[in-house]
């Protein structure tokens, strides 16, 4: 079969591929050899054996960093975002100014992630946000004497006639 290593394989296929290897074994094959045919190795076989679920450890697992942000730390972030003090300031100058009074809540990558999440992520200055403009088109010229220009490089200043 072929497997690339390090492939995720569903319960369903680890239970035919050790149907497929004892059923292998008992015709008289080694097993290394029938797991070297399917593209196993054989202690990748020996572990699902051992297994009792058969169940692939990489994807159950629920990872969560130890310093996560509580849910009382995300409301405190909601409220100060969404009050009236704050509430026209991106969270840019939001958390400078926290920290200017003595107030820590949380960094400001953290304050763009729950604005984020909750969709409060607009403009939020006074001042209208910056419109894109247009690139100026090029001029081509493409026959002689169709693009003037001044250039008062070669203009020679202080010499008087």
């Amino acid at each position: 079969m072929g497997f690339q290593r390090g492939r995720l394989t569903t319960a369903t296929e680890r239970h035919e591929l050790i149907t497929l290897i004892t059923n292998a074994q008992a015709s008289g094959a080694r097993k290394e050899k029938a797991c070297e045919l399917l593209g196993l190795t054989l202690r990748t076989v020996q572990r699902w054996i051992e297994a009792d679920d058969m169940t692939d450890k990489r994807t159950s697992t629920k990872k969560q960093p130890p310093n996560r942000l509580t849910e009382l730390e995300r409301q405190r972030i909601i409220n100060t975002v969404n009050s009236a003090e704050h509430g026209h300031l991106p969270a840019s100058k939001i958390v400078p100014k926290l920290l200017d009074n003595g107030i820590w809540i949380a960094s400001e990558s953290s304050f763009y992630r729950v604005m984020k999440a909750h969709n409060l992520l607009t403009h939020r200055e006074k001042v209208k946000p910056a419109k894109p403009m247009k690139k100026p088109r090029a001029l081509k010229a493409v026959r002689a004497n169709e693009v003037y220009t001044w250039d008062i490089t070669y203009c020679v200043l202080g010499v008087q006639h």
